[in-house]
């Protein structure tokens, strides 16, 4: 965005590290998520990962589930000038 916050920060290599350390396929196959435990919960880590594909999100929710998503996303998103359809 052309401010960093150090000048650390201040070139693509940095920005290439962050993007490979925080990438979805690489915190997936990380082994604390695949095997660890959320110990508050007693959850597997890998709960939080699905498929990341576009469109499962229909595997998990109901047509009900999805239009109460929206609802809630369209009232919060009221005077901030979005909207769900621009999305």
């Amino acid at each position: 965005m052309g401010r960093p916050f150090s000048s650390m920060e201040d070139g693509d290599a940095e920005v290439g590290k962050v993007l490979r350390y925080s990438s979805f396929n690489r915190l997936k196959e990380l082994e604390v998520n695949k095997n660890g435990v959320w110990e508050l919960h007693r959850l597997p880590n890998n709960t939080f990962f699905r498929k990341g594909t576009v469109g499962d999100w229909k595997s998990y929710l109901t047509p009900q589930m999805a239009e109460r998503i929206d609802q809630l996303t369209q009232l919060k998103l009221q005077g901030t000038g979005l909207s769900l359809d621009d999305f």
